[in-house]
């Protein structure tokens, strides 16, 4: 592989500055270590490993959010709500003590 020309490196840094954001974390010593390896160990980069974990976290919390919102439109738009029930009753029922 021959090695990378001061242009192409140009072209590259050039790329990367305006197709993509930077940003820095802070771990604690040691955490860095076992992330490389654990981003190893599946085949990824580092950045791409920890892009991907946080990726997945958005669409978790978008998720629990998005079920929380359709719960609660589910239930605005049953007509057979009930009548509101004290907690401590409800728990009773349940078979709950407090």
């Amino acid at each position: 592989m021959s090695p990378i020309s001061k242009a192409q490196q140009k072209h590259v840094h050039k790329y990367v500055k305006k197709n993509y954001d930077r940003t820095t974390i802070t771990v604690k010593k040691g955490d860095l270590n076992k992330i490389k390896a654990a981003a190893e160990s599946v085949g990824e980069s580092t950045n791409k490993f920890i892009t991907t974990a946080i990726h997945r976290r958005i669409a978790e919390e978008l998720g629990d959010d998005e079920f929380c919102r359709k719960l609660h439109d589910d239930y605005l738009a049953n007509p057979d709500k009930g009548e509101p029930m004290p907690i401590e009753e409800f728990a009773a029922e349940l078979g709950i003590t407090l």
